[in-house]
């Protein structure tokens, strides 16, 4: 079995099997990151990891998986900025299960 070694920020150098280790590819670039849970203080950790460390992380047997942003996500650079005022009403809207639910079915 195949030992892997990480640091955790709180507890520091920390051993782990491939089984204990996840490599995520952002879709379309070279490096990526890789995440664990410490088994010690049990805190999840995530390190951005050059290319070849996430090569030999999955050659090792750790899985990987390639994310991508959603298609929905569309930025309009003409939109007004997102104000105080406008967390406010968002936050309303969430206190409001109906108005939240008649929202949801206009989109």
């Amino acid at each position: 079995m195949t030992t892997i070694r990480a640091t955790c920020t709180s507890c520091g150098d920390v051993e782990l099997t491939t089984a204990d280790v996840t490599v995520m590819i952002h879709a379309g670039e070279a490096d990526g990151s890789y995440s664990f849970r410490c088994p010690i203080c049990e805190d999840v950790v995530v390190k951005p990891t050059p290319r070849h460390t996430i090569d030999l992380l999955v050659s090792a047997g750790v899985e990987c998986s390639v994310w991508s942003d959603p298609h929905e996500i569309v930025l309009d650079p003409a939109a007004p900025p997102f104000t105080h005022d406008d967390l406010l009403e968002f936050h309303s809207l969430l206190a409001d299960e109906d108005r939240l639910a008649a929202q949801l079915h206009t989109l």
